[in-house]
Protein backbone atom coordinates (compact mmCIF):
# COMPACT_ATOMS: atom_id res chain seq x y z
CA UNK A 1 0.00 0.00 0.00
CA UNK A 2 1.74 3.48 -1.16
CA UNK A 3 1.27 6.89 0.83
CA UNK A 4 0.95 9.77 -0.38
CA UNK A 5 3.72 11.19 -3.05
CA UNK A 6 6.62 13.30 -2.02
CA UNK A 7 6.71 17.24 -2.94
CA UNK A 8 10.35 15.93 -5.00
CA UNK A 9 8.93 13.18 -6.75
CA UNK A 10 7.13 14.40 -9.32
CA UNK A 11 8.56 16.12 -12.65
CA UNK A 12 6.78 19.31 -11.64
CA UNK A 13 8.47 22.75 -11.13
CA UNK A 14 8.93 24.09 -7.58
CA UNK A 15 7.84 27.00 -6.40
CA UNK A 16 11.50 28.70 -5.72
CA UNK A 17 11.59 27.54 -9.63
CA UNK A 18 9.02 29.04 -10.87
CA UNK A 19 9.69 32.21 -9.22
CA UNK A 20 12.78 32.20 -10.76
CA UNK A 21 11.41 31.81 -13.68
CA UNK A 22 8.75 34.68 -13.39
CA UNK A 23 11.64 37.02 -12.67
CA UNK A 24 13.74 35.63 -15.66
CA UNK A 25 10.73 36.38 -17.98
CA UNK A 26 9.56 39.45 -16.26
CA UNK A 27 12.99 40.87 -17.48
CA UNK A 28 12.75 39.78 -20.91
CA UNK A 29 9.30 41.37 -21.06
CA UNK A 30 10.12 44.62 -18.74
CA UNK A 31 13.42 44.47 -21.76
CA UNK A 32 11.01 43.82 -24.75
CA UNK A 33 8.35 46.62 -23.63
CA UNK A 34 11.15 49.47 -22.57
CA UNK A 35 12.65 48.72 -26.20
CA UNK A 36 9.78 49.21 -27.92
CA UNK A 37 8.53 52.28 -26.12
CA UNK A 38 11.68 53.98 -25.79
CA UNK A 39 12.72 52.93 -29.75
CA UNK A 40 8.74 54.71 -30.30
CA UNK A 41 9.96 57.63 -28.47
CA UNK A 42 13.14 58.23 -30.40
CA UNK A 43 11.57 57.65 -33.89
CA UNK A 44 9.16 60.42 -32.39
CA UNK A 45 11.89 62.43 -31.67
CA UNK A 46 13.78 62.09 -34.67
CA UNK A 47 10.62 63.15 -37.03
CA UNK A 48 10.39 66.21 -34.29
CA UNK A 49 13.99 67.02 -35.32
CA UNK A 50 13.50 66.54 -39.45
CA UNK A 51 10.51 69.12 -39.07
CA UNK A 52 12.72 71.52 -36.72
CA UNK A 53 16.02 71.10 -39.38
CA UNK A 54 13.88 71.39 -42.06
CA UNK A 55 11.62 74.98 -40.85
CA UNK A 56 15.32 76.11 -39.80
CA UNK A 57 16.64 75.70 -42.66
CA UNK A 58 14.15 77.54 -44.41
CA UNK A 59 14.42 80.43 -42.18
CA UNK A 60 18.24 80.36 -42.89
CA UNK A 61 17.54 80.48 -46.32
CA UNK A 62 15.43 83.10 -46.27
CA UNK A 63 17.79 85.20 -44.46
CA UNK A 64 20.46 84.67 -47.51
CA UNK A 65 17.90 85.81 -49.92
CA UNK A 66 17.54 88.85 -46.93
CA UNK A 67 21.27 89.15 -47.32
CA UNK A 68 21.03 90.01 -51.53
CA UNK A 69 19.93 93.79 -50.82
CA UNK A 70 20.83 94.41 -46.33
CA UNK A 71 24.16 94.38 -45.16
CA UNK A 72 25.21 92.46 -42.11
CA UNK A 73 22.59 89.92 -42.20
CA UNK A 74 23.17 86.73 -40.11
CA UNK A 75 21.01 83.45 -40.07
CA UNK A 76 22.06 82.10 -36.83
CA UNK A 77 19.90 84.00 -34.35
CA UNK A 78 16.80 83.32 -36.55
CA UNK A 79 17.91 79.78 -37.18
CA UNK A 80 18.06 79.23 -33.76
CA UNK A 81 14.32 80.63 -32.88
CA UNK A 82 12.77 78.32 -35.66
CA UNK A 83 14.51 75.27 -34.62
CA UNK A 84 13.57 75.87 -30.50
CA UNK A 85 10.08 76.33 -31.70
CA UNK A 86 9.75 73.58 -33.41
CA UNK A 87 11.34 70.86 -30.63
CA UNK A 88 10.53 67.66 -29.09
CA UNK A 89 8.41 67.43 -26.36
CA UNK A 90 10.04 65.18 -24.58
CA UNK A 91 13.53 66.86 -24.59
CA UNK A 92 15.55 67.63 -21.25
CA UNK A 93 16.44 70.73 -23.08
CA UNK A 94 16.23 73.03 -25.74
CA UNK A 95 17.91 71.26 -29.09
CA UNK A 96 21.29 72.16 -30.13
CA UNK A 97 21.40 74.19 -33.23
CA UNK A 98 24.80 73.71 -35.74
CA UNK A 99 24.02 76.09 -38.86
CA UNK A 100 26.42 76.62 -41.75
CA UNK A 101 26.52 78.51 -44.68
CA UNK A 102 27.14 76.54 -47.72
CA UNK A 103 27.32 77.17 -51.66
CA UNK A 104 25.63 75.75 -54.77
CA UNK A 105 27.62 72.51 -54.08
CA UNK A 106 26.85 72.28 -50.82
CA UNK A 107 30.37 73.32 -49.38
CA UNK A 108 30.44 74.89 -46.23
CA UNK A 109 31.55 78.95 -46.29
CA UNK A 110 31.37 79.60 -42.72
CA UNK A 111 29.35 79.58 -39.47
CA UNK A 112 25.72 81.31 -39.69
CA UNK A 113 26.97 83.21 -36.58
CA UNK A 114 28.41 85.57 -38.72
CA UNK A 115 27.46 88.06 -41.68
CA UNK A 116 26.00 86.42 -45.02
CA UNK A 117 29.33 85.74 -46.88
CA UNK A 118 28.72 86.40 -50.89
CA UNK A 119 29.71 82.82 -51.81
CA UNK A 120 26.81 81.69 -49.86
CA UNK A 121 23.21 79.87 -51.67
CA UNK A 122 21.92 78.80 -48.63
CA UNK A 123 22.34 77.25 -45.20
CA UNK A 124 22.92 73.82 -43.18
CA UNK A 125 21.48 72.89 -40.61
CA UNK A 126 21.89 69.84 -37.84
CA UNK A 127 19.36 69.93 -34.86
CA UNK A 128 20.51 67.55 -32.30
CA UNK A 129 18.25 66.71 -28.80
CA UNK A 130 18.59 64.39 -25.95
CA UNK A 131 15.64 63.22 -24.04
CA UNK A 132 15.30 60.64 -20.52
CA UNK A 133 14.46 57.26 -21.48
CA UNK A 134 11.65 55.47 -19.41
CA UNK A 135 11.66 51.66 -19.48
CA UNK A 136 15.08 51.13 -20.36
CA UNK A 137 16.96 52.70 -18.01
CA UNK A 138 15.51 50.55 -15.36
CA UNK A 139 17.44 47.19 -17.12
CA UNK A 140 20.59 46.26 -15.73
CA UNK A 141 23.06 48.53 -17.67
CA UNK A 142 20.04 50.45 -19.75
CA UNK A 143 20.86 54.02 -20.96
CA UNK A 144 19.32 56.57 -19.12
CA UNK A 145 18.71 59.23 -22.11
CA UNK A 146 18.86 58.97 -25.54
CA UNK A 147 19.54 61.10 -28.35
CA UNK A 148 18.33 62.29 -32.12
CA UNK A 149 19.59 64.22 -34.18
CA UNK A 150 18.79 65.44 -38.15
CA UNK A 151 19.85 67.42 -40.90
CA UNK A 152 18.19 69.82 -43.50
CA UNK A 153 19.75 71.54 -46.63
CA UNK A 154 18.20 74.51 -47.81
CA UNK A 155 18.94 77.00 -51.00
CA UNK A 156 17.92 79.98 -52.44
CA UNK A 157 16.88 79.79 -56.21
CA UNK A 158 16.31 82.03 -58.77
CA UNK A 159 13.38 81.63 -60.74
CA UNK A 160 13.26 81.84 -64.52
CA UNK A 161 10.97 84.75 -65.65
CA UNK A 162 10.02 85.73 -68.71
CA UNK A 163 9.10 89.51 -69.62
CA UNK A 164 5.11 89.31 -69.85
CA UNK A 165 4.79 91.48 -67.31
CA UNK A 166 1.89 94.20 -67.79
CA UNK A 167 3.83 97.22 -67.08
CA UNK A 168 7.62 98.10 -67.17
CA UNK A 169 8.79 100.14 -64.66
CA UNK A 170 11.25 102.97 -65.21
CA UNK A 171 13.73 102.07 -62.08
CA UNK A 172 15.37 105.77 -61.42
CA UNK A 173 13.97 109.09 -60.48
CA UNK A 174 10.53 106.38 -60.22
CA UNK A 175 7.64 108.68 -59.42
CA UNK A 176 6.41 107.95 -55.80
CA UNK A 177 2.49 107.90 -54.96
CA UNK A 178 0.28 109.53 -54.01
CA UNK A 179 3.33 112.70 -53.65
CA UNK A 180 3.44 112.36 -57.50
CA UNK A 181 5.80 115.59 -57.52
CA UNK A 182 8.46 113.67 -56.06
CA UNK A 183 10.40 110.60 -56.61
CA UNK A 184 13.27 107.97 -55.64
CA UNK A 185 15.59 105.67 -57.20
CA UNK A 186 14.22 101.54 -57.42
CA UNK A 187 18.31 100.84 -58.89
CA UNK A 188 21.35 102.68 -57.80
CA UNK A 189 24.84 102.06 -59.32
CA UNK A 190 26.90 101.11 -57.40
CA UNK A 191 30.53 99.72 -58.30
CA UNK A 192 29.49 99.47 -62.11
CA UNK A 193 26.32 97.34 -61.44
CA UNK A 194 22.62 98.46 -60.56
CA UNK A 195 21.60 97.13 -57.22
CA UNK A 196 17.97 97.51 -55.66
CA UNK A 197 17.82 100.56 -53.35
CA UNK A 198 16.92 99.47 -50.21
CA UNK A 199 15.35 102.36 -49.07
CA UNK A 200 12.52 101.61 -51.96
CA UNK A 201 11.46 98.37 -50.37
CA UNK A 202 8.10 99.26 -49.13
CA UNK A 203 7.32 102.13 -51.13
CA UNK A 204 4.49 102.66 -53.83
CA UNK A 205 5.24 103.84 -57.24
CA UNK A 206 3.10 105.09 -59.71
CA UNK A 207 4.01 102.73 -62.24
CA UNK A 208 1.21 103.10 -65.15
CA UNK A 209 -0.88 106.43 -65.71
CA UNK A 210 -0.82 108.84 -68.64
CA UNK A 211 2.11 110.55 -69.83
CA UNK A 212 4.61 109.62 -67.14
CA UNK A 213 7.66 111.26 -68.66
CA UNK A 214 10.27 109.40 -67.04
CA UNK A 215 13.35 106.99 -68.46
CA UNK A 216 13.99 110.01 -71.26
CA UNK A 217 11.03 109.99 -73.24
CA UNK A 218 11.21 113.03 -74.09
CA UNK A 219 7.83 113.03 -76.20
CA UNK A 220 5.67 111.97 -73.09
CA UNK A 221 4.76 109.17 -74.74
CA UNK A 222 5.64 106.64 -71.70
CA UNK A 223 2.93 105.14 -69.60
CA UNK A 224 4.61 102.43 -67.57
CA UNK A 225 2.69 99.63 -70.21
CA UNK A 226 4.86 96.93 -70.97
CA UNK A 227 4.85 95.37 -74.70
CA UNK A 228 4.20 91.60 -73.70
CA UNK A 229 4.54 90.20 -77.00
CA UNK A 230 7.67 91.33 -77.73
CA UNK A 231 8.72 90.79 -73.94
CA UNK A 232 7.09 87.35 -73.56
CA UNK A 233 10.53 85.21 -74.58
CA UNK A 234 13.12 87.57 -72.78
CA UNK A 235 14.43 86.52 -69.70
CA UNK A 236 16.77 89.16 -67.23
CA UNK A 237 19.82 89.38 -65.82
CA UNK A 238 21.53 89.30 -68.17
CA UNK A 239 20.63 92.72 -69.29
CA UNK A 240 19.35 93.33 -72.58
CA UNK A 241 16.06 95.86 -74.16
CA UNK A 242 12.58 95.00 -73.27
CA UNK A 243 9.46 96.55 -75.83
CA UNK A 244 7.29 98.89 -74.13
CA UNK A 245 4.23 100.12 -75.46
CA UNK A 246 1.98 103.45 -75.60
CA UNK A 247 -1.28 101.52 -75.57
CA UNK A 248 -3.98 100.12 -73.11
CA UNK A 249 -3.13 97.05 -70.74
CA UNK A 250 -6.38 95.13 -69.34
CA UNK A 251 -4.72 92.13 -67.47
CA UNK A 252 -1.64 89.62 -67.17
CA UNK A 253 -0.92 87.05 -69.80
CA UNK A 254 0.74 84.67 -66.99
CA UNK A 255 -0.23 83.65 -63.18
CA UNK A 256 1.94 84.56 -60.26
CA UNK A 257 2.71 81.63 -58.43
CA UNK A 258 3.30 83.20 -55.01
CA UNK A 259 1.40 84.71 -51.97
CA UNK A 260 -1.58 87.03 -53.52
CA UNK A 261 -0.39 86.38 -56.67
CA UNK A 262 -1.95 88.21 -59.91
CA UNK A 263 -3.82 86.01 -61.68
CA UNK A 264 -3.89 85.05 -65.67
CA UNK A 265 -6.24 86.93 -67.20
CA UNK A 266 -7.67 88.33 -64.17
CA UNK A 267 -7.98 92.09 -62.96
CA UNK A 268 -4.30 93.66 -61.89
CA UNK A 269 -5.25 95.22 -58.23
CA UNK A 270 -4.43 93.53 -55.20
CA UNK A 271 -1.70 91.00 -55.97
CA UNK A 272 1.84 90.65 -57.10
CA UNK A 273 3.36 90.59 -60.53
CA UNK A 274 6.82 90.65 -61.41
CA UNK A 275 7.35 93.37 -63.47
CA UNK A 276 10.86 94.44 -65.71
CA UNK A 277 12.61 97.60 -64.06
CA UNK A 278 14.66 99.57 -66.79
CA UNK A 279 17.42 102.52 -66.82
CA UNK A 280 18.55 104.44 -69.04
CA UNK A 281 22.18 103.32 -69.21
CA UNK A 282 25.64 105.04 -70.80
CA UNK A 283 25.10 103.76 -74.57
CA UNK A 284 22.21 102.11 -73.90
CA UNK A 285 19.53 105.46 -74.51
CA UNK A 286 15.81 104.70 -75.12
CA UNK A 287 14.70 103.53 -78.63
CA UNK A 288 11.38 105.53 -79.65
CA UNK A 289 11.02 105.33 -83.40
CA UNK A 290 7.73 104.72 -84.97
CA UNK A 291 6.33 101.05 -83.56
CA UNK A 292 10.20 99.96 -82.42
CA UNK A 293 9.54 101.54 -78.82
CA UNK A 294 12.78 99.49 -75.92
CA UNK A 295 14.15 100.32 -72.98
CA UNK A 296 17.04 99.21 -71.48
CA UNK A 297 16.21 96.34 -68.78
CA UNK A 298 18.25 95.02 -65.42
CA UNK A 299 16.04 92.77 -63.95
CA UNK A 300 12.82 92.00 -62.54
CA UNK A 301 11.17 93.14 -59.27
CA UNK A 302 7.54 92.47 -57.26
CA UNK A 303 5.17 94.82 -56.96
CA UNK A 304 2.05 94.89 -55.25
CA UNK A 305 -0.23 96.00 -57.72
CA UNK A 306 -2.95 98.40 -56.91
CA UNK A 307 -5.89 99.68 -59.43
CA UNK A 308 -6.27 104.18 -58.60
CA UNK A 309 -8.57 104.09 -62.08
CA UNK A 310 -8.82 102.35 -65.70
CA UNK A 311 -5.85 103.90 -66.73
CA UNK A 312 -3.78 104.33 -63.43
CA UNK A 313 -2.03 101.58 -61.39
CA UNK A 314 0.45 101.96 -58.34
CA UNK A 315 2.88 99.49 -57.31
CA UNK A 316 4.42 98.50 -53.69
CA UNK A 317 8.07 97.47 -54.04
CA UNK A 318 8.30 93.75 -52.40
CA UNK A 319 11.81 93.48 -52.43
CA UNK A 320 12.71 89.49 -52.57
CA UNK A 321 9.36 87.94 -52.77
CA UNK A 322 9.16 84.11 -51.88
CA UNK A 323 7.56 82.25 -54.76
CA UNK A 324 6.73 78.34 -55.50
CA UNK A 325 9.31 77.51 -58.24
CA UNK A 326 10.98 74.14 -58.86
CA UNK A 327 14.18 76.21 -60.63
CA UNK A 328 17.57 74.82 -60.29
CA UNK A 329 20.57 75.92 -58.85
CA UNK A 330 22.23 79.52 -59.44
CA UNK A 331 21.61 82.27 -56.86
CA UNK A 332 23.73 85.04 -57.05
CA UNK A 333 23.84 86.97 -53.47
CA UNK A 334 23.42 90.67 -55.78
CA UNK A 335 20.28 89.73 -57.75
CA UNK A 336 17.02 91.48 -56.66
CA UNK A 337 13.50 90.29 -57.41
CA UNK A 338 11.74 87.10 -57.12
CA UNK A 339 13.18 84.11 -55.11
CA UNK A 340 12.75 80.23 -54.41
CA UNK A 341 13.28 79.15 -50.86
CA UNK A 342 13.91 75.00 -51.49
CA UNK A 343 15.08 72.35 -49.38
CA UNK A 344 17.80 70.05 -51.36
CA UNK A 345 18.82 67.76 -48.70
Amino acid sequence: MSGPASPSAGGGARPAQIVVMFALFATALVGALGLATDLGISFAGRRAMQNAADAAAYAGARKVAKAATASGVSASSEVGTVAGTNGFAFASATPTVACAYVTDADASVGDCSATVPAAATGVKVTVTETHPTFFLRVVPGGPETATTRATATAHVEVPGLTGAGPFIVCATDTILYPNTNTSMNVLNKVGGSWQLNTAAVGKTFLIHGPQINKCANSNNSFKGIADTDANKSLTAPPEKYFGYSTGTVASISATVDGIQGCQAGGPLDNCVAYLPMSVVDAGHPVINSGSNKQMWTIGFASFLITQVSSNTHTGKLLGNYIVKHSGGLGWTPTYFGPVVIKLTK
